[in-house]
């Protein structure tokens, strides 16, 4: 699939895998995640907005922020559509390096399902510009596959402490459909 521009029929089965099944998964992540509410958190790669229709009520309710970011002008379109009735939640369009996103301004970045679909001489690069975005212990969130369209845990680990992040949770779990898959909390 080429998420930097979807075609229709890939946007439609997102969507509707988001709304349907996965749904479950996606709710019970965010869930799990245990936020507060009130958090300032940046999602990188929101895509079709799989996680952030669960963010951002969260959110909403006890006065947190959402910003969405994506490449993609049809994800933005998608996502837009899906969440913009939400008045704490913006959007970015473009890659992390050149959006306006002030620096130290996040509590938290969410990174699902995003990192292994990125060219991995990249990866380094866009961990530090997303870290960059946290603030004094602001943390990480990272849910990604491990088969093999995924990345290795490992992998994750070493970028992650490679770019001064601590590691503070970090499981391998087996999801339903998905196979393996990593499971991350790192904290600046």
């Amino acid at each position: 699939m080429k998420f930097e521009e979807p075609s229709s029929s890939q946007i439609f089965l997102m969507v509707v895998m988001a709304n349907g099944i996965g749904s479950f998964f996606y709710r019970n992540y965010v869930k799990n995640l245990n936020l507060k509410g009130n958090e300032r958190i940046l999602e990188y790669g929101s895509g079709s907005g799989a996680i952030s229709r669960h963010l951002a009520p969260i959110l909403l309710e006890n006065g947190g922020h959402l910003t969405c970011c994506d490449i993609s002008q049809r994800w933005m379109a998608t996502i837009k559509k899906r969440i913009d009735k939400y008045p704490n939640v913006d959007f970015k369009l473009g890659k992390i390096d050149k959006v306006d996103i002030p620096d130290g301004s996040y509590d938290a970045v969410v990174i699902h399902y995003v990192l292994h679909d990125i060219e991995p001489e990249l990866r380094e690069d866009i961990l530090q510009n997303l870290a960059k975005k946290l603030k004094i212990t602001g943390k990480i969130y990272i849910r990604e596959p491990i088969g093999d369209h995924g990345m290795p845990a490992a992998e994750i680990q070493h970028l992650m402490q490679g770019i001064g992040l601590n590691e503070i949770d970090f499981k391998i779990n087996k999801m339903m459909l998905m196979g393996q898959i990593t499971e991350a909390t790192y904290v600046k």
